[in-house]
């Protein structure tokens, strides 16, 4: 039984491996990945331990990679919030980092920038229609409702 263990850490880690090479993950994606591939419990945990003990496995880390990635498309904190959450980062984590990446960013100025943009393609609408499209696209990258009113008196 011990050397099927051994081959089974070997497979998991190797799998982690690859997984990490393409993007950071968090724990809860890594762990779904070992589930995912059938992994027994016991060998999932001691992977995921050996992982986080050597630093490749940072559930904070990946917040804040993901956040920093996220703004740059650009999406809005609650998009953001929520995908982290899908991601299984625990939520003082994601309001922390949300916070921290928020220091230097201007939502209602990236609302404001992105309605503009995206208002060339409605030309031609009647207005209300315009702000009716505007609102939800802005709303489904995130934004809050606030930024996007006062966006959309600024237009």
């Amino acid at each position: 039984m011990e050397a099927d263990d051994k081959k089974n850490q070997v497979k998991a880690r190797s799998t982690v491996y690859r997984l990490l090479k393409i993007r950071l993950r968090s724990e809860k994606e890594i762990r779904d990945k070992l589930k995912l591939k059938q992994f027994p419990d016991e060998t999932i945990d001691h992977t995921v331990t050996y992982f986080t003990q050597i630093g490749l496995i940072d559930d904070r880390l990946f917040a804040q990679k993901w956040i920093a990635s996220r703004l740059n498309k650009p999406f809005g904190a609650r998009r953001i919030q929520h995908e982290l959450k899908d991601k299984g980062i625990h939520r003082r984590i994601i309001d922390d980092e949300i916070k921290n990446a928020g220091e230097d960013y201007c939502e209602e100025d990236v609302v404001l920038e992105l309605a503009r943009k995206r208002r060339r393609k409605y030309e031609g609408l009647d207005p209300q229609k315009v702000k009716q499209r505007l609102y939800g696209y802005l709303s489904r990258r995130g934004f809050s409702p606030e930024s996007i009113f006062k966006a959309m008196k600024r237009l």
